[in-house]
């Protein structure tokens, strides 16, 4: 950590945090699926750093996964092997084989973003076949310095302004594109 003057600087003395905000597991895997779990991450787990842990299990009906994928807008961020014991699943499932083995632990490295975020976890089968089996939305609480926060409420009002404008500006030309209409039907007519 970088000292300056026996003063330990605030942005590199303390990491950034992530809040697990939701877990929202899939109701619609039945068909393919005998089961899964998200052990961890849980909502309102918060984290420090950029790395969260995944841990849980998941089990293919007729066809076996192979992986887990997790992705944030359409972005592959990691692919997860299956292959963790899970000794539990062994007395629940006895007859199958890859029960034993069904389970996955990683620790998720997220990288940096500013508010929140949107992961996807999906189950690849053996066949190729992607089944989404749970979202998770990542709040970050971030330790910035006041003179960013400071430039991000000054754009963030910016935008507004802007976006308030085009509204207006849209408004007139559709305003004005019925005018103009209008006055064309009439003199068409004469």
């Amino acid at each position: 950590m970088v000292q300056v003057s026996g003063v330990q600087s605030a942005t590199q003395a303390q990491k950034p945090k992530i809040e697990v905000l939701d877990v929202c597991k899939s109701k619609e895997v039945a068909d393919l699926l005998l089961g899964f779990a998200i052990d961890s991450p849980a909502a309102g787990n918060v984290y420090e750093g950029n790395i969260i842990p995944l841990k849980g299990w998941t089990l293919g009906r007729k066809v076996p996964i192979i992986a887990l994928e997790v992705a944030s807008q359409d972005k592959l961020l990691q692919s997860i092997e299956l292959n963790d014991v899970r000794e539990d699943l062994v007395d629940v499932y006895p007859d199958i084989p890859n029960a034993k083995y069904s389970g996955f632990c990683k620790e998720l490295s997220i990288g940096n973003f500013l508010e929140e975020i949107d992961l996807s976890l999906e189950a690849v089968l053996e066949d190729r076949t992607r089944i989404c089996i749970a979202s998770i939305r990542l709040g970050c609480k971030a330790l910035i310095s006041p003179e960013v926060e400071a430039d991000l409420k000054r754009s963030r009002t910016l935008l507004r302004e802007y976006r308030e404008k085009l509204d207006a500006s849209q408004n007139r030309i559709q305003q004005l594109r019925a005018q103009f209409e209008e006055g064309f039907s009439q003199k068409i007519r004469i």
